[in-house]
């Protein structure tokens, strides 16, 4: 079905299977994805941005439609720059002030609202009408929940993060609203070709997402402790002496 993204038997290195360290593998040409001229940095980037992309291919916002991407950490943002990309009109949410002035300032992406206090009512008087998409990207419950309550009717909800449980939604809502709900896993080979032509064409711009930097000798001290660093979006390693082919 070409659904590879999905397949009922998907195995990914370094996550079903290992291998990811390993200094040689053996895999089919058909799942390797060059890029000509981007750098190193912009490629470590590729995989994660095509986490984004395909959320917005999920959700296929039209020009102009009203859009809210919830959640303000990579991926989010990965799916902002997508979505913004496409012609939506993007709204970026978080509950961080942090992480709203990273996606104003070093992102340009614009419009931002703190999802503390009445988000929909805050929504309805930005859009003038609640969102048509609305991709939630943080995981978390209680926001996902509430993403039944800030779609318009005939709206489109994307789940680009994922809780480990369940999510337990009002019915009738759902039903008065007549929503659609789809979920968003990894991404198909056509996007991460998009995506790799996308940058290659400068069409978007990703490197602002790299916030912090080590060296591979580094890593067994800094790794561990990364996540705690204040403004951390993507943090990279260097290689230095080894040699990309």
């Amino acid at each position: 079905m070409g659904r590879t993204n999905c397949c009922a038997e998907l195995k990914v290195l370094g996550v079903h299977l290992d291998g990811g360290h390993a200094p040689f593998m053996v895999v089919p040409v058909d799942k390797l994805h060059r890029a000509r001229t981007l750098t190193p940095d912009e490629i470590a980037l590729v995989e994660p941005l095509v986490i984004g992309a395909h959320g917005v291919e999920r959700a296929a916002p039209r020009r102009d439609e009203p859009t809210v991407v919830i959640g303000m950490g990579p991926i989010g943002l990965s799916a902002a720059i997508f979505a913004r990309a496409s012609g939506a009109n993007v709204v970026c949410v978080d509950l961080r002030p942090d992480r709203l002035k990273f996606a104003r300032e070093k992102m340009d992406f614009g419009a931002t609202l703190n999802s503390e206090g009445n988000l929909a009512a805050n929504l309805h008087k930005h859009f003038g009408q609640l969102p048509s998409v609305v991709i939630d990207a943080t995981g978390n419950p209680s926001s996902m929940r509430g993403g039944f309550q800030l779609a318009e009717h005939g709206g489109r909800i994307v789940f680009l993060g994922l809780f480990v449980g369940d999510i337990v939604f009002d019915d009738p809502n759902f039903h008065r609203r007549e929503l659609s709900i789809h979920a968003s896993r990894a991404g198909l080979t056509a996007t991460f070709r998009d995506v790799i032509q996308l940058m290659e064409a400068r069409r978007i711009s990703a490197l602002p997402l790299i916030t912090h930097r080590f060296d591979f000798s580094e890593t067994a001290d800094r790794l561990p402790g990364i996540h705690r660093e204040a403004g951390l979006v993507k943090a990279m390693i260097n290689f230095d002496g080894f040699e990309c082919r």
